[in-house]
């Protein structure tokens, strides 16, 4: 029969739920956390259209939306100059895994001593959206000839062409692993010494789960002893609602209703959760705090 695994640390970001004590309040209480998208993520005016079938616009404007986190770079390795070309989804697992092994007693004071030759990460997660903001950088010789066919003179074609490239991210050598989504998992293994089987799964919205299955077998097959597992998704970009709509997937009423009749489609939302496994019976033998058993 497979070991039972005990859940012994978890670590959480949510819309209006900056930790797992926020996040079980907003429950209990039964807190709606859906709202307007705001103008710094996008403008509602460039991209909402109530009409589903108006082309290259989005009919929903509401999402669960994350606040923003203090970071200070040096804590976690990453040298402030660096930040621009890492993703948020990198940056911000970071800060919810330290959430989660402190919660587990194996990070900060006092810190339990555990066996880092067999600690993993595995993480649901997708491509950074800083690769989008590149790939757009990298269309501006196509625009350049579009322009200049158009009429349009040398010396204002440069001047709009330098604005362009001024608003999206310039390339460095930390580019290509600031967006691969492998790298979510390898940047957490890296920061805290985990030195175990390390990896990042995409399973669609069974992508969290597809993360916890995996850490499982790693910790009933023996290959590890411990095991962070967990998901990140960042994505209430303006690309993301219109992919949705046009699925169409996204509720066009604006409204989640699980289970209702009158369900009409699922709503956007940001978020990170991980979660620390053992052995059931190496967790008993710890004397750990044991959350749940799978």
């Amino acid at each position: 029969m497979s070991a039972s695994i005990a859940v012994v640390g978890m670590g959480c970001l949510f819309p209006d739920a900056m930790d797992l004590s926020e996040y079980w309040s907003n429950l209990i209480s039964g807190k709606d956390s859906i709202t307007e998208i705001p103008d710094n993520y996008w403008l509602i005016s460039d991209y909402y259209d109530k009409d589903t079938k108006k082309k290259d616009k989005t009919y929903s404007k509401r999402a669960g939306l994350v606040n923003s986190i203090q970071f200070d770079p040096l804590e976690f390795g990453i040298v402030p100059n660096d930040l621009e070309s890492i993703s948020v989804e990198q940056i911000f697992s970071l800060v919810i895994a330290k959430q989660a092994l402190m919660d587990a007693g194996l990070y900060g004071e006092n810190a339990k001593k555990f066996n880092r030759e067999k600690t993993g990460v595995v993480m649901a997660a997708s491509i950074g959206k800083n690769a989008f903001s590149l790939h757009t950088r990298l269309q501006i010789p196509k625009y350049r000839k579009i322009l200049l066919n158009s009429g349009v003179s040398e010396s204002l074609t440069e001047k709009v062409l330098a604005r362009m490239a001024d608003a999206e991210v310039e390339w460095s050598a930390n580019s290509n692993p600031g967006y691969l989504p492998n790298v979510v998992a390898g940047r957490v293994a890296s920061r805290f010494n985990l030195y175990g089987t390390n990896y990042t799964v995409d399973a669609a919205c069974a992508s969290g789960l597809a993360a916890l299955n995996c850490a499982v077998n790693e910790l009933q097959s023996g290959n590890c002893d411990i095991m962070l597992a967990g998901g990140v998704s960042l994505d209430c970009t303006e690309f993301s609602f219109v992919s949705f709509c046009k699925t169409p997937a996204i509720s066009s009423s604006d409204r989640i209703k699980p289970f209702d009749r009158d369900a009409d489609g699922m709503l956007l939302g940001d978020g990170v959760g991980i979660v620390v496994l053992k052995r059931l019976k190496d967790a008993i033998k710890d004397k750990d705090k044991i959350y749940g058993v799978i």
